[in-house]
């Protein structure tokens, strides 16, 4: 009786906090339903709604940036569902989330980013988590290791939503990358004039068109993709996306051509688009080498419309009209005095894409510096700014705990804090995480365990812990008084 006693005990305690946790997860008011992801129930929910034959475009955050659904709808007759989001999620979700929603006559056109990570079987749980906040009934369409994923990653997504809860925090960010920026369609309609990139473009995301940038398995699950299509009584077809031409990796007419044909041989349907339409003057996008302004959303998707047309043979004359490319505004980089933390780092010159000198990228610490308990990367050198901060800049700083970045990085490498094994705190004076560009995944792979990323406003600390780039690291964040 005793044992039976304690048995039963036992599982009460165990079960508590499941429930309690169980509550906060579905019970509490939705967190993150403000954020950027929070879009992906919308998105959703139009996709369920449309029962005529329609039009879906999957993909990333360029297909958000990058198509006026409503002109596409116009000239093709169909309604039209924008159904990219955000390249942490991955691809794969995005597909998986159509799926049981492709009906006869239905056009799926496939735009993933031309990147590494979107096209692998890459899943974020955490994100995901994040999107799911807003309508839960999605996850049902969660399929394999993703289910898995999310599972492991459940307690970690309800104490951090409890504790934006409990303090009433109300993740609400600034700018573009919030919920309300998105149309019905779910297409962003935020106002987006001009580049909004110090250089052009973003340094820290080099677009190679090579065939390594295709996991086998990614392919493999795309083709059995395109063959559900089919087999509910759709058409499929592959584009590419909106890519910043400066951003591009040397390639040669002999690569694009290999690159074509290694297309061609390993996707199991039609590629509609001449790549070197996709490659865009930089004055067309606006944050990132995916991301178009207004006027280049209207470039890109009448050169879909163009495909379409061509692939579907309609003959009918198109006349949209294409802005001109608007002009960046100007950059005016004055001469500094030099900043007192520079004497304990090394540098580099940071070149610009015609060879002339924007700045500097730090690439070390010198022997003084390693000495320091905390340090803060300059703003100038030699009388221009400090622009990067490059990978195993920290090697060899064994005893710094606290790091200060402001205002003036816009890029930061894998592996830049790396080395410096008693880092505790990251103090970020940044208020957009936009203009301070970083990979959404590995920065901070081999910094020290429990390191924090402190923000000083609220401004701030919505702007990393949703943001683009920084949010898949929202967990190390903290709101300092």
């Amino acid at each position: 009786m005793k044992n039976l006693l304690k048995s039963a005990i036992l599982i009460v305690a165990a079960a508590v906090p499941v429930i309690m946790m169980t509550l906060l997860c579905f019970a509490t008011p939705p967190q993150y339903s403000k954020t950027f992801l929070g879009e992906l129930a919308d998105k959703h929910e139009r996709l369920k709604e449309i029962e005529e034959p329609k039009i879906i475009v999957v993909g990333g955050s360029s297909v958000a940036f990058g198509l006026d659904s409503k002109l596409l709808e116009e000239h093709m007759g169909m309604p039209v569902v924008n159904f990219g989001l955000y390249a942490s999620l991955g691809t794969k979700i995005m597909f998986d989330l159509t799926r049981p929603y492709i009906r006869e006559g239905d056009i799926v056109i496939i735009a993933p980013e031309l990147d590494p990570q979107t096209l692998s079987l890459y899943f974020n749980a955490e994100a995901m988590w994040q999107a799911l906040d807003s309508d839960f009934s999605m996850l049902a369409r969660v399929r394999g290791s993703e289910l898995a994923a999310l599972v492991g990653g459940w307690f970690e997504y309800v104490g951090k939503k409890s504790r934006l809860w409990l303090t009433r925090a109300d993740l609400d960010p600034e700018g573009v990358y919030n919920r309300d920026s998105f149309n019905e369609y779910g297409d962003i309609s935020y106002p987006r004039p001009y580049n909004t990139m110090l250089l052009g473009y973003d340094p820290n995301k080099q677009i190679v068109l090579d065939p390594s940038i295709y996991s086998r398995d990614f392919l493999d699950y795309m083709n059995e993709y395109i063959a559900h299509i089919r087999k509910r009584g759709a058409k499929a077809y592959y584009t590419f996306p909106p890519m910043n031409s400066t951003a591009l990796a040397p390639a040669d007419d002999e690569s694009l051509l290999e690159f074509y044909r290694f297309l061609r041989e390993n996707i199991d349907c039609e590629a509609i688009s001449d790549i070197n339409d996709y490659l865009i003057e930089e004055n067309y996008f606006f944050d990132s080498n995916f991301h178009l302004n207004d006027s280049g959303v209207r470039l890109r998707t009448a050169l879909l419309i163009e495909d379409l047309y061509r692939t579907l043979g309609r003959t009918e004359a198109l006349s949209i009209e294409i802005p001109e490319a608007p002009a960046r505004p100007a950059v005016i980089i004055e001469d500094g005095r030099e900043d007192v933390w520079a004497q304990y780092f090394t540098f580099v010159e940071f070149p610009t894409v015609d060879g002339e000198i924007a700045g500097y990228t730090v690439t070390g610490v010198t022997e003084a510096g390693r000495g320091m308990v905390k340090l803060e990367i300059p703003t100038v050198h030699n009388g221009r700014p400090v622009l990067a901060i490059a990978a195993g800049t920290l090697d060899g700083c064994s005893v710094l705990t606290d790091l200060t970045i402001r205002s003036n990085i816009i890029s930061i490498e894998n592996g830049a804090f790396g080395g410096a094994l008693a880092l505790g705190r990251l103090h970020i004076y940044n208020e957009n995480e936009m203009t301070m560009s970083v990979s959404q995944t590995g920065l901070f792979d081999d910094a020290a365990p429990g390191l924090v990323i402190c923000l000083y406003s609220k401004t701030s600390f919505d702007s990393y812990s949703a943001g683009y780039y920084w949010g898949n690291y929202s967990a190390m964040m903290r709101l300092m008084p």
